[in-house]
């Protein structure tokens, strides 16, 4: 895999060939989870 400069998700997760497995969502995606109202609107769409 060729790495590009900058191209890292987060300092936690470098582009690597490493199948990244977790059970739980990595705290820096369920940041990214919506809740509440907001939650209910991205699942009506």
């Amino acid at each position: 895999m060729q790495k590009l400069p900058n191209q890292e998700i987060t300092f936690s997760m470098p582009v690597s060939e490493k199948i990244y497995k977790e059970k739980r969502i990595f705290p820096f995606f369920e940041g990214l989870i919506p809740e509440g109202w907001l939650l209910e609107i991205a699942a009506e769409s």
